[in-house]
């Protein structure tokens, strides 16, 4: 039976130079939540991720970044958050999980505003395969089938979330 962690960690931290969050022991993290099941086990959802984040050219599959350019862009209102949290008296926990929350709504954004590249017809044609056999397994009409990358299962995208944890 293969390995399949609990849970895994994108480690995006939140610091400015003016507040005194670096001496602070707690670290937000946007964690990718844990898949269950019992005889099913999918490749891990960060693995899957870090594969749409730089591509696989061995494997056609094109770079589709979505963490990094959103760290890029946010990072500045994610800090002006946390320092406007503090700065009227909120706590540190408090200041974590709202940037964490606010990271996590701004990837969950980023993944579904991903249109390029394109999917290529063969994976548009999978995609139409698997939907007729699906439907087929239980008597029903196929739905129609999402021609958006990151989009097929929908399982990176609700995986997204944040989690504020002690380092101790």
């Amino acid at each position: 039976m293969p390995y399949v962690p609990a849970h895994e960690h994108y480690f995006c931290s939140v610091t400015n130079s003016n507040s005194n969050c670096r001496s602070i022991r707690r670290t937000p993290y946007i964690y990718l939540k844990p898949f269950k099941a019992e005889r099913y086990f999918p490749p891990p959802v960060a693995y899957i991720a870090s594969i749409h984040e730089y591509g696989s050219p061995s494997n056609n599959i094109p770079p589709r970044p979505f963490f990094r350019p959103t760290v890029a862009t946010q990072k500045k209102t994610w800090a002006g958050i946390g320092k406007q949290v503090l700065q009227n008296g909120g706590t540190v926990e408090d200041m974590l999980d709202l940037v964490g929350s606010r990271a996590a709504g701004d990837v969950f954004e980023t993944i579904s505003n991903i249109d390029s590249p394109p999917l290529a017809l063969s994976t548009k044609k999978a995609r139409n395969r698997k939907a007729h056999q699906q439907a087929a397994k239980y008597g029903k009409k196929p739905k129609a089938i999402s021609i958006k990358p990151l989009e097929d299962t929908k399982f990176l995208i609700h995986s997204i979330s944040h989690i504020v944890v002690d380092k101790e």
